[in-house]
């Protein structure tokens, strides 16, 4: 298959969310229809904007001559959910945000049959073939690693084992959740914790399921907790407990980064400053693009964590920014250091203190976080000061590579520290404990 077709098996995947077949029926009359619809062009000193609204329709081989009457599903592109061309201009209209273009509708599509996807999965799923050194062998269990196609049939699978075992297990309390093939169970009941460990540990052969022991956390004790099961890590009921990256608090559900993936690891081998040129402002466009990434919502939301939780989480992860920060100034050509443009790398700190700023109010849309020292509960002086304390602890330990930039920092830090109040004070010290920073006491620089 080109890569053409496996986008569109990538669609037809998702499709199969919407709607269920036999077999016999996807293979012998199930027609994937894929097309483009329109092109908006719009000429302008900079650049051309396209837009594009994509559709798959689910038709058989008498209706794929009468599009309009196939079952349709949609998967627009940007924010113009339509699947006709009259609908797109009518949408385009409404917006007011086109002016001076040209829309052209393209009749632009491809057909695969169903029983040409069947094909493809059977060889996907069949063919799979593991070289160990001079042996061949053939994968007979599991679904193959490596396909982008691999995930969504492995979320299928699960998906439905769901919904025939799981389906009651929060009826009334609780969240049943799932990241491709490691589940997270949320709930007050016991009963229905030990019934969803059961199940796992004892394997559902139907779906070929078989939990690993040693990779099942729990934080209560149970029969599958003690001698049955040796290899389960028991938690304190009241923890911090782990999921996929992230560390969630059982008594409060607040939602906080796992740092514990960076023992043992150097930041210096992830960062690379390109060439000796520009090294200063690769530098700062490096730093901002992770800070864009690292800022999640999850830890970010006030309707997700509490306030002390959201500032421990502002703290940790501006501190790790910090660390970051000093790897890039020590991969600087020797000619560019910081001692010789203080001003410049103050501002690149300050620079970031604004953009969190920015992305903290962009996770919290709707509430008033504040845009004084007096007012809100996340204020811009808090962040600042935040920053501050981090690029200091993390600096100050080596004075003589910033010995001219420290001074300001402490500057900027005592002038933040007299705008905000005794309370608003006394809770962004309480996030920049310095047992925060034995999360990063394994990690290399």
């Amino acid at each position: 298959m080109t890569s053409g077709d496996l986008s569109s098996v990538l669609n037809i995947l998702r499709s199969l969310y919407k709607r269920t077949w036999t077999l016999e029926e996807f293979a012998d009359g199930v027609v994937f229809r894929e097309g483009r619809r329109a092109a908006l062009l719009q000429p302008s000193d900079t650049h051309s904007f396209k837009s594009f609204v994509r559709g798959v329709f689910v038709c058989s081989d008498e209706e794929l001559q009468d599009v309009p009457s196939c079952n349709q599903v949609d998967f627009s592109d940007g924010s113009m959910g339509s699947t006709s061309m009259k609908g797109f201009v009518m949408s385009l209209q409404k917006s007011s945000q086109v002016h001076h273009a040209v829309l052209v509708e393209q009749a632009f599509g491809s057909n695969l049959r169903g029983k040409d996807a069947l094909q493809f999965f059977m060889q996907m799923l069949t063919g799979s073939v593991v070289q160990h050194g001079k042996k061949t062998y053939r994968q007979c269990r599991g679904i193959p690693q490596g396909s982008v196609v691999s995930s969504l049939l492995c979320c299928l699978c699960y998906g439905h084992m769901e919904n025939v075992l799981f389906r009651d297990i929060t009826k009334n309390k609780g969240c049943l959740m799932r990241l491709v093939d490691d589940f997270l169970l949320i709930t007050p009941d016991r009963n229905h914790a030990q019934t969803f460990l059961r199940v796992l540990l004892a394997g559902v052969p139907q779906y070929g399921v078989v939990a690993n022991p040693q990779k099942v956390v729990v934080n209560f004790q149970g029969s599958e907790g003690g001698g049955a099961f040796p290899d389960i890590r028991v938690l304190p009921p009241h923890c911090l407990f782990p999921w996929c990256g992230l560390l969630l608090d059982t008594r409060s559900l607040d939602v906080c980064k796992d740092y514990s993936s960076y023992a043992g690891l150097s930041l210096r081998y992830s960062l690379t400053l390109g060439s000796a040129h520009s090294a200063g402002q690769q530098m700062r466009r490096k730093l901002m693009s992770i800070l864009r990434i690292k800022c999640h919502p999850l830890f970010l939301d006030l309707k997700t964590n509490s306030l002390e939780s959201a500032y421990k989480n502002i703290y940790k992860l501006v501190l790790l920014q910090a660390c970051r920060f000093h790897v890039c100034v020590q991969s600087l050509p020797f000619a560019q250091t910081v001692a010789k443009n203080p001003t410049y790398f103050q501002q690149m700190i300050w620079d970031m203190a604004h953009y969190a700023n920015a992305l903290i109010r962009r996770s919290n849309t709707g509430l008033v976080l504040g845009d004084g020292a007096q007012k809100g509960s996340v204020q811009y002086e808090a962040v600042e000061l935040l920053f501050c304390l981090a690029f200091l602890r993390v600096l100050s330990k080596h004075r003589p590579v910033y010995k001219d930039l420290l001074p300001r920092l402490h500057k900027w830090k005592r002038r933040l520290e007299r705008l905000l109040g005794d309370l608003r004070l006394a809770r962004v010290r309480q996030a920049a404990n310095p047992w925060a920073l034995l999360d990063f006491l394994a990690m290399q620089m």
